[in-house]
């Protein structure tokens, strides 16, 4: 009889798995591809007889940094208590569109003894060889995220941007219904005047940003701006603004040419752009796409637009003498603001909207003439179908921009102010103060605004959305709003 020893088996320790998947843009329709991720991973790992699967970690977010994904920081943990070997990513964009964190995390993950698996690249991190192959192509994949971010995420705001226009126009139909004097009951200039000087205020950081390129041409501007609005003759008079742009411009033009630089070193001037421009060419239309998240994000801000828009009618109206919140009428106005946003949006354009800086210049100016907004409107399509202009009006020193904004800025918020001058608003009744002190800290000191989740989808406010939400309630809430608006032609 033959006897045979029989070995035990020994139990092959399987490997255990992780996966990491990211959509990364906002388009709905690529909620199916994510759960068809997850769905692939789990298969792909539970047909391998060695493998055990961990969990399929998961991101809908398209941050580039790491640190701001939820379930990469999951999987990160995960990995620090020893609970994987080996992730399964798709490629390294999905992973990280940040050179220095795929890098960094790539090298991290191994020390833990975790091996990253890209797919498409057919690269392990296991092999020691990998790391300057994948610093190459971390590096490629940052350089894409910056242009499939800035599309990407530019044509969902502005389907934003077209809501946003929509709601002007729902607001337009309330008026017209519910008549102007209910409404402004709503809107005083105790609510519209302290958000007036808010948005000023917010852009201070702006124009000071701008003008410390080069704190010589910012004041140069500026200054020529004064003198002509106080000395200034004739038409001269009428164009300070026109003066400062033009006479600091070229005054950069020879300093330019004398060879000084900006305090950082940066050359004054850059040509470049329009050496490669032609003269003739089609301006960067973009259709809109549509989501949700970002729909939320931008329509608030109407609200505060809205505010400034009743406040620009009242100051406009104010400095003409005729009030245009009766004739044409505020419904009027604001359906023509609504209707040009939204047919902008559809685009790829800004967001059309009242400025106080226009009101600032009818202030400077004295040219009342609508004629003249028609005629520079005109101007401007066919200037924006010359890219050799567009590219030299591009070459304007930001320091410039920054002189001209401290007059433009500043007269946005005394603009404001005199709303609630005029309008006689009484500051000695604390509801008033209430009213207008809430507005000043929610508008200024709300520097990021406010993020809150509602149903998974995150909303953000703007401090000015803030700020106008809060003293269209407080003024509501609080006893004594005796504001009655005069629906007279003239002011």
């Amino acid at each position: 009889m033959i006897i045979k020893k029989v070995m035990p088996k020994i139990p092959v320790a399987k490997k255990r798995v992780a996966a990491y998947c990211r959509v990364s843009t906002f388009r709905n329709e690529q909620d199916e591809s994510f759960e068809t991720q997850q769905k692939y991973y789990e298969e792909l790992i539970q047909s391998h007889p060695d493998w055990e699967l961990v969990k399929v970690y998961a991101d809908r977010h398209s941050a580039t940094r790491v640190k701001n994904r939820p379930g990469f920081q999951e999987m990160v943990a995960a990995a620090e208590a020893k609970k994987m070997d080996i992730i399964i990513c798709k490629s390294i964009s999905r992973f990280s569109r940040n050179m220095v964190d795929c890098q960094q995390y790539a090298k991290w993950f191994r020390t833990l003894g975790v091996t990253i698996i890209f797919e498409e690249q057919n690269i392990r991190t296991d092999d020691p060889t990998c790391d300057f192959v994948l610093s190459i192509l971390a590096a490629v994949a940052q350089d894409e995220s910056h242009s499939i971010s800035e599309n990407e995420k530019a044509a969902y705001a502005c389907g934003g941007v077209v809501v946003a226009g929509l709601l002007y126009v729902v607001m337009s139909l309330i008026i017209c219904l519910v008549g102007i004097k209910r409404v402004m009951r709503y809107l005083p200039p105790v609510v519209t005047g302290p958000v007036i000087i808010c948005i000023g205020l917010s852009l201070a950081s702006s124009a000071i940003s701008n003008a410390s390129t080069n704190w010589f041409l910012a004041f140069v501007a500026l200054a020529v701006i004064i003198a002509f609005n106080i000395w200034g003759k004739g038409m001269f008079k009428i164009i300070p603004i026109l003066m400062g742009v033009v006479i600091s411009y070229i005054v950069a033009l020879i300093m330019n040419a004398a060879g000084f630089t900006n305090p950082d070193g940066s050359a004054i001037l850059n040509f470049s752009s329009v050496a490669s421009s032609g003269f003739v060419g089609l301006p960067p239309f973009q259709i809109c796409k549509f989501d949700v998240t970002a729909i939320l994000v931008m329509a608030p801000i109407a609200i505060a637009t809205m505010m400034e828009h009743v406040g620009d009618m009242s100051a406009i109206s104010a400095t003409v003498n005729k009030n245009f919140l009766a004739d044409p009428g505020l419904h009027r106005t604001l359906l023509g603001d609504g209707v040009a946003t939204a047919l902008a949006g559809l685009i790829g354009g800004p967001a059309n909207t009242t400025y106080g800086e226009n009101t600032g210049a009818l202030e400077l100016s004295h040219v009342y003439d609508p004629l003249v907004i028609r005629i520079a409107a005109c101007l401007a399509i066919i200037i924006s179908f010359i890219p050799k202009v567009s590219a030299i009006i591009s070459t304007m020193p930001s320091a410039i921009i920054g002189g001209v904004s401290f007059m433009l800025y500043g007269m946005i918020s005394a603009i404001g102010v005199r709303n609630v001058v005029e309008n006689k608003v009484d500051l000695t009744k604390s509801r008033n103060l209430i009213i207008t002190g809430v507005i000043f800290v929610c508008g200024l000191g709300f520097g990021d605004g406010l993020t809150f989740t509602v149903a998974g989808t995150s909303i953000t406010l703007t401090a000015l959305s803030i700020a106008a939400i809060a003293g269209i309630l407080l003024n509501i809430i609080l006893p004594g709003n005796d504001y009655e608006f005069d629906e007279s032609s003239d002011l």
